[in-house]
């Protein structure tokens, strides 16, 4: 995997981050310093693209929900407000990270945990809300879901209004990083 910290993104204006394929199907993510305010943004941004880009290497995989649906099968965005800490034992504070989906996440009917931190993985945590079943989207997080028909939209879950996430929805926007945006798609509540 190809890992590029960088200013900025040309092609994506106010993006921090995201992770792709290129031509010869190399994993590659970027991450724009520029759109970080803390070296907490950077390790969960880094760690949040690393996951999803192990999830899902090519970024084509898509898991039925056997309702109709199909979700791309990314690993963080659902959860992507929600960080944990690592200590590293050195006296310093910890590193935070991105937290996760576990496997049930992406199994119809499947009982949880749900994520890292529904299995009371680590503390201390940020936690806005985790999915208590399959496919939901926690506070604060997103999904791309395709119908039969190959139409694909940008699903995000209530949030706070001071977050991020928020304002986006507010603006109509897609999450910086989602395949959705980059791809012009359409959002759905």
């Amino acid at each position: 995997m190809v890992f590029a910290l960088v200013d900025a993104l040309p092609g994506e204006p106010g993006a921090i981050a995201y992770h792709d394929v290129n031509g010869v199907a190399v994993p590659v993510a970027f991450l724009a310093l520029s759109t970080c305010d803390t070296l907490d943004d950077v390790s969960t941004a880094i760690s949040h693209e690393m996951c999803e880009t192990q999830g899902d290497v090519a970024c084509n995989i898509w898991c039925d929900d056997e309702s109709g649906a199909e979700w791309a099968r990314e690993l963080c965005d659902a959860v992507e407000s929600n960080s944990y800490g690592v200590d590293l034992g050195d006296g310093q504070p910890p590193i935070m990270v991105s937290d996760f989906l576990l496997p049930a996440f992406f199994e119809p009917n499947a009982t949880g945990p749900m994520s890292f931190l529904a299995a009371g993985g680590a503390s201390p945590a940020t936690v806005q809300g985790t999915p208590s079943m399959p496919f939901q989207t926690a506070t604060g997080g997103y999904q791309i879901k395709r119908d039969s028909g190959g139409n694909e939209t940008q699903v995000t879950a209530v949030t706070s209004e001071g977050s991020r996430r928020g304002m986006l929805a507010k603006a109509g926007k897609h999450h910086w990083s989602s395949r959705a945006a980059r791809r012009g798609l359409k959002r759905a509540a």
